[in-house]
């Protein structure tokens, strides 16, 4: 008798313009662990492995590993395997945010973690400063963007 398994699928990734996939299977050698569905009609460009390994695995490879150091500089990743690194790396975006940029507002949930490459940002919360005049402001140690919007 014939047994046929049915599965559900979850969408793990949105690809679009300007998107690759692939990569991490042929640097490591291992198979898909995910099914990719056409979502719409594509127009794209296939490297071959051959290709690929000529031209650039080297590279890629030492970027890759330049980027699971940076996983490992954290203490939550220290002792991580480096193939959940490497899962990790698939599905994550390196943000570049200007000064001023809010990442979430009090009262928000969380929808992932940030691990801070170069600059800095900080975590603020309300506080009552109603008490302050304008010289008093100027002295506080407020940034100047918060003072602004404070402002309006």
């Amino acid at each position: 008798m014939f047994e046929q398994q049915l599965y559900m699928f979850r969408r793990v990734r949105l690809y679009g313009p300007h998107s690759q996939f692939g990569e991490m299977q042929l640097i490591s050698n291992r198979p898909f662990n995910m099914t990719t569905f056409v979502i719409e009609d594509v127009q794209m460009l296939e490297l071959s492995k051959e290709s690929y390994n000529r031209v650039i695995e080297k590279s890629v490879k030492r970027d890759l590993l330049n980027r699971i150091n940076f996983f490992r500089q954290f203490r939550i990743f220290q002792h991580t395997a480096m193939g959940k690194l490497e899962q990790l790396l698939h599905h994550s975006e390196l943000l570049n945010c200007n000064r001023g940029r809010i990442m979430y507002k009090m009262g928000q949930k969380a929808e992932g973690i940030y691990l801070i490459k170069e600059g800095s940002f900080e975590i603020s919360k309300p506080a009552n400063i109603g008490h302050l005049n304008k010289t008093n402001l100027q002295n506080a140690n407020i940034d100047p963007i918060a003072k602004i919007q404070l402002k309006k």
